[in-house]
């Protein structure tokens, strides 16, 4: 870190921690020399279950020894952060309480529902999951993944069609693929969005806005679907979704500090994933592997995500 002698190491690598033994242990290095001070001086980022933190200064008061300080250069302000342009709420409210009869991501939610919870509240199951998550219909049935802060203003949504059995259609002549709300509304109102400053969120954030669920973690994937799929089929964790396998950002993660995440990176992200996470400077994440621990060469060829081995565990048959 510039300006100070001592900082804890930027990059990735972990040790074994001293005190619990874990690979989670992040030593302190001279910004001079690009030397580790000790191998007992750092911090385990395990802060809730161990808590160990050796800093340089009370290393060397241990060892009888002056700590030798730089005093820190003055740091230029950081920019304000860009002010987005909100879309009203009563655009989104309208695409979601439009019936769903059209959906074929409905249809293949109320599968899964039916699967999991019965025949018999599977439509009231699908449908109370995308309204918890923001999930407009177009009036073509195509999906809108509104992208709502944790104040609940909204910056765009995500448009995007999907086959019954819950794929994307993807196909290159197809008008139905990846779309958004506020370049449509740039066409149709090009005087009242001239000037549209996007500056995306994650998908999901607005459920922070509840504080019923304060004490639930948070649970991250990389696609809106199967952040649907979690709220669905996962309750106990409150789903965001990045939108892509490059959305993850110090930026977006903003909002997530001080609660409890558990990221769950599709297949072939994890590393990616983890360097972001590890510099984010959120402290209480843990990396979950479930998805890398039980997957097959094809299934990484695939890069599949949680959300498949849900709805492979569910639906053992092909649609």
């Amino acid at each position: 870190m510039r300006g100070f002698k001592y900082s804890l190491d930027p990059s990735s690598k972990k040790f074994i921690c001293p005190s619990c033994g874990k690979r989670r242990f992040v030593r302190y290095i001279d910004n001079e020399t690009g030397e580790y001070i000790s191998d007992d001086c750092g911090r385990c980022d395990r802060e809730q279950s161990c808590g160990y933190h050796l800093t340089p200064s009370d290393y060397f008061h241990d060892h009888g020894m002056a700590v030798e300080r730089h005093r820190p250069t003055p740091r230029r302000p950081l920019p304000p952060l860009i002010e987005p342009t909100y879309i009203d709420g009563n655009i989104v409210a309208a695409t979601v309480r439009r019936p769903v009869t059209a959906s074929n991501l409905y249809r293949y939610l109320v599968r899964l529902a039916a699967a999991r919870y019965g025949t018999a509240v599977a439509e009231m199951k699908a449908r109370g999951a995308m309204i918890e998550m923001n999930v407009g219909t177009t009036l073509s049935g195509d999906a809108i993944f509104w992208q709502c802060d944790q104040h609940q203003r909204c910056r765009t949504g995500k448009i995007m069609a999907y086959q019954p059995n819950g794929h994307r259609v993807k196909n290159e002549g197809s008008p139905h693929r990846v779309d958004w709300v506020h370049s449509r509304l740039q066409h149709r109102w090009p005087d009242r969005f001239t000037d549209f400053t996007l500056v995306q969120c994650l998908f999901g954030l607005h459920q922070l806005a509840d504080n019923r669920d304060n004490d639930l973690p948070i649970g991250l994937v990389e696609s809106e679907k199967t952040a649907l799929m979690g709220r669905l089929l996962s309750p106990s964790h409150i789903w965001v979704a990045t939108g892509g396998s490059n959305g993850l950002n110090a930026h977006k993660l903003r909002p997530l500090r001080g609660r409890v995440i558990h990221v769950y990176p599709d297949l072939g992200e994890f590393d990616k994933w983890a360097g972001i996470i590890e510099q984010s400077g959120l402290s209480r994440v843990t990396m979950m592997r479930l998805v890398e621990d039980i997957a097959t060469d094809n299934d990484r060829k695939q890069g599949l995500d949680i959300g498949d081995y849900w709805e492979r565990e569910l639906l053992s048959s092909p649609p």
